[in-house]
């Protein structure tokens, strides 16, 4: 299992936290826009658009060649071609968000959990 209460240990083995200056680019993807964003290491991937939105900060740098390793996975996925990712991650949250998605991440490809059960897997 996946240990993301600990800021330095990893999905496979690269999850860190970083300051530095962000960069972010776009990926234009079946269910949408995607903008992803982060340091050496991805911090987020979201929609730009919509009622969730993210705009990118002013002060991070519009750089369309990175997370190009990001980018050829998630093509592969929605290509159906890949069913696990390796990402060099940076994840910040609270410990019941970095508690809940370790456990997302047991969650085999091509199913499905609700909320309540992955309530009651936490035990909350």
């Amino acid at each position: 299992m996946l240990d993301f209460l600990n800021p330095v240990l990893a999905f496979n083995g690269r999850i860190w936290y970083e300051e530095q200056m962000k960069t972010y680019s776009y990926f234009d993807s079946p269910v949408g826009r995607l903008l992803l964003y982060g340091g050496r290491r991805l911090q987020g991937l979201v929609f730009p658009e919509g009622k969730t939105r993210r705009d990118p900060a002013p002060e991070w740098t519009y750089d369309p060649g990175s997370f190009d390793g990001v980018k050829a996975q998630l093509d592969l996925y929605f290509k159906g071609k890949l069913t696990a990712f390796d990402l060099a991650l940076d994840l910040r949250g609270t410990p019941f968000q970095k508690q809940v998605w370790q456990h997302l991440t047991a969650i085999p490809h091509g199913r499905t959990t609700t909320y309540g059960d992955l309530a009651r897997d936490i035990g909350n």
